[in-house]
């Protein structure tokens, strides 16, 4: 969003840039929603794990399997905003972040399973 302001000494017209209101990335929005609803989900997931001693069901793996998609799809929401022009992308990078991390802790997750199980 461009201003012009006319000054009264010397009649210059002087262009000033607005970065705070630019209209928020609506993939970005999208995303972050579903960093929210991931996040939340994953930490319901491990309290649940973590209060039955470990021995969690099979509807916690599968949960858990939905956030690794999800969160996945969170992060080519965020990526895809980049693409809307003349945006704020503050909720892009934050939902990206947010649902990297989780990726990135499921997949750890699984990993330490699969290598328990395996005797590794």
């Amino acid at each position: 969003m461009i201003k012009e302001i006319s000054l009264p000494l010397n009649d210059k017209k002087i262009k000033k840039y607005s970065y705070i209101k630019k209209p928020l990335a609506r993939n970005g929005i999208y995303s972050f929603i579903i960093a929210l609803i991931v996040l939340a989900a994953t930490v319901a997931t491990i309290y649940a794990s973590a209060r039955s001693a470990g021995g969690s069901s099979l509807v916690s793996g599968a949960l858990g399997l939905c956030c690794m998609l999800y969160s996945l799809l969170g992060i080519f929401l965020a990526l895809l905003s980049k693409k809307e022009a003349e945006r704020n992308y503050i909720l892009s990078y934050i939902g990206a972040a947010i649902c990297l991390l989780v990726f990135l802790s499921w997949l750890i997750l699984s990993a330490m399973g699969y290598m328990a199980l395996n005797g590794a």
